[in-house]
């Protein structure tokens, strides 16, 4: 040491210096915890890196497929209304009617009148489609049915539209032209509805292409806001639809639509790209993606803060150091405590060798060790040895007379002192004007004489019912009165023999799956059935809390235990023990609607079932 002393710098020999100088205790201290400290927050650095690009790749992954989901819905949106149009284009009906050179409004009113109930239905079947809100053409003003406005509008009231050229332009180049959102009313209504619509030329289908009218398919503007609402995963995510000029259709929040539409940024962000590439908008970063849907030339725009998907990288790493923070301390503090062990033995050989000195020969060390100091220890021991022997013996018989006088008492404590103190807590309720205290008192009393059931394991259905109702009573009180019971049990059943505690874990379960967490209001109701069928009999707890999973069920029937009490694995276990392939339990359950279990067990009466249970013991004694 002292050769390597000489070789380094003054800083690090003063360093060398000031470590040798210091107790065994902090040389210890520090041996043990600066190593493991140093791999550790190695360790966290890594894993840090590694959460929070795996939690960039995950956001990236769920925004691609809500996007490609919002492109796929607005894609079969734009097919159903084209769908629409062409087969009302060519309906072969329509095509006679409008092609006909009598038709004009200079013929009798009947004769017009059938017309209209012929072409109505052309316009109500299209309509028949969820996606289609209005289906019309619009027809010569002097057509008597022109004003309907429903399915049928005057061919004026189309020339007079502020996009009418716009429509002109497109069905010269054949294309269908899809309007920007407005907000259309039947005649006599005076509310309205925000529609996009599909305007298209009805041409001959004759070859003479010859226009007939102009066809105008719609759909509501809210469905269009709801597809790009549930593709926008983050907060601060932005994603909206243009035309093809470039006129916003639709969007997520009005606030950045604004911002965006006055910024003079051209909207459609350049060409379309099939991944997400990074721009700089109002000096911060953004993904976008953009994809043109070519039927209706309609341009989809996703826009995601990078600031935003790196805050929760952020938020993670602050987890993380807090984490190592006490991760850090625990290390420290277990480091100090093993040095304070390893000193602390030098210390007592230290001074019991002392003590030795001055003539104290009825000393001894004990060490379970075998390094060196425990052979230290050893040798010191070597000269007291059978004193030692029975000092300890004596230890020990103390320690076991201590365990049995333990085991004594712990023998006189019964159900029925249980019992006893909780009748006077109740009666001391009483006294002192506490009814919750004493009715909470008294379902409890109830509960574990009739779980405790004299140490039995059989008893009738009745007073199982009687348990499950005192166990709700209480739970009733721990969550604000937010639960209901309600029994429907056969009168026939009630005398029958089941095995004690086989309801009470699955009311419990549908306590904690159906509530999980503050009930807010939510009052959850707990239907309990009990029927007899043929020789079983059949028990249904049924809730309306939260449901489950079936991931979640499979893994509560395979829990040894729940919380504060018997799993379902073990009442599915206990019944199959007494009842073989007779004893059923299932689950049905759904998220947001609620869990149904059905319990099946055969219809005995106490004492077969008592005999059964006996019968179990001694085939397997």
């Amino acid at each position: 040491m002292s050769g390597f002393n000489k070789n380094c710098s003054p800083l690090v020999k003063k360093l060398i210096d000031w470590f040798s100088n210091k107790s065994m205790r902090v040389k210890l201290l520090v041996s043990f915890s600066v190593p493991v400290v140093l791999i550790f927050a190695v360790l966290m650095t890594v894993i840090f890196i590694r959460l929070s690009g795996d939690y960039r790749r995950q956001i990236m992954s769920s925004s691609d497929k809500s996007y490609d989901q919002a492109y796929t819905v607005l894609d079969s949106y734009i097919s159903t209304m084209v769908y629409a149009s062409d087969k009302i284009c060519y309906d072969g009906e329509l095509q006679n009617t409008l092609s006909a050179v009598t038709f004009n409004g200079q013929r009798p009113y009947d004769i017009q009148f059938r017309e209209f109930w012929d072409l109505d239905a052309i316009f109500s079947s299209a309509e028949s489609n969820d996606i289609i809100y209005r289906a019309k053409i619009y027809i010569p003003d002097d057509i008597i049915y022109s004003s309907n406005t429903k399915h049928f509008d005057a061919v004026s009231k189309l020339e007079m539209r502020e996009d009418y050229q716009d429509f002109v332009a497109a069905s010269h180049n054949g294309l269908p032209y899809f309007t920007l959102p407005e907000a259309v009313s039947l005649q006599g209504e005076t509310q309205t509805v925000q529609v996009v619509s599909l305007l298209r030329d009805v041409i001959t289908t004759d070859g003479t292409n010859i226009s007939l009218g102009v066809e105008q398919i719609s759909i509501r503007q809210d469905l269009i806001d709801q597809v790009l609402e549930q593709s926008d995963i983050t907060h601060s995510g932005f994603v909206y639809l243009l035309n093809n000029k470039k006129d916003l259709i639709s969007y997520t929040d009005d606030a950045t639509a604004s911002k965006l539409s006055q910024s003079g940024i051209d909207l459609s962000l350049g060409a379309d790209t099939g991944t997400w590439n990074q721009i700089s908008l109002w000096d911060q970063s953004y993904f976008y993606r953009k994809q043109t849907l070519a039927a209706a030339g309609w341009m989809l725009v996703a826009l995601l803060p990078e600031a935003e998907i790196y805050a929760q990288s952020k938020e993670i790493g602050l987890i993380i150091f807090f984490l190592s923070l006490l991760a850090i301390f625990l290390i420290v503090l277990i480091s100090y405590a093993l040095a304070r062990f390893y000193v602390n033995r030098i210390d007592t050989l230290s001074k019991t060798m002392q003590r030795v000195q001055k003539g104290d020969l009825n000393l001894s060390l004990a060490s379970s060790a075998q390094d060196e100091i425990g052979s230290l220890f050893d040798s010191f021991n070597y000269m007291t040895k059978q004193l030692r022997a029975l000092m300890a013996e004596r230890y020990r018989s103390g320690q076991a007379l201590k365990a049995a006088d333990l085991r004594a008492l712990q023998a006189q404590i019964n159900p029925h002192f249980l019992y006893n103190t909780l009748d006077w807590i109740n009666w001391q309720a009483l006294d002192h004007n506490a009814p919750e205290i004493a009715e909470t008192t008294r379902n409890l009393a109830q509960f574990y004489r009739l779980s405790l059931n004299r140490g039995q394991q059989v008893t009738t259905i009745g007073d199982e019912l009687i348990l499950v109702k005192a166990y709700v009573n209480i739970q009733r009180h721990h969550l604000d009165q937010g639960l209901q019971l309600k029994i429907d049990a056969d009168e026939t059943v009630l005398n029958l023999a089941c095995i004690n505690l086989i309801l009470q874990p699955f009311v419990e379960n549908a306590i904690v799956h159906g509530i999980s967490g503050p009930l807010g209001g939510h009052q959850l109701a707990i239907d309990i059935r009990v029927k007899r069928k043929a020789d079983q009999v059949q028990f249904e707890i049924q809730d309306d809390g939260k449901g489950m999973t079936p991931q979640q069920v499979k893994q509560l029937a395979q829990e040894h235990k729940s919380d504060g009490g018997y799993g379902v694995y073990n009442v599915r276990s206990r019944l199959q023990l007494c009842f073989g392939a007779k004893a059923l339990v299932a689950y049905q359950s759904q998220l947001g609607v609620g869990t149904r279990v059905l319990l099946t067990i055969p219809a005995l009466d106490v004492q077969t079932c008592e005999n059964i249970i006996k019968g179990y013991k001694l085939e397997n004694d």
